[in-house]
């Protein structure tokens, strides 16, 4: 490999790490940001007191048209996303 080579593949190593490490401080970033806005909006999340719970909530499986009303509604959230770019 010649000089040219080595400095090309120096250059292209840099450029990748500087991208990995672009990426790892950007999804820090939005952990933090996420964990921030879950403590400010907690209580939000927690299920209403003494309602004769032992502590788990059980979730039911949807029935068909529920789940094809979430498919339409998924679909048209991604559509506008879409437009968006």
């Amino acid at each position: 490999m010649n000089k040219s080579d080595q400095y090309l593949a120096t250059v292209v190593k840099v450029l990748f790490l500087a991208g990995v490490f672009s990426f790892v401080q950007w999804a820090r970033e939005r952990a933090r940001a996420w964990e921030r806005w879950i403590m400010q909006y907690q209580d939000t999340f927690s299920p209403p007191p003494n309602l004769g719970r032992n502590g788990l909530i059980q979730i039911q499986t949807p029935a068909e048209q529920q789940i094809a009303a979430a498919s339409v509604s998924l679909s048209e959230a991604l559509d506008r996303i879409a437009t968006l770019k």
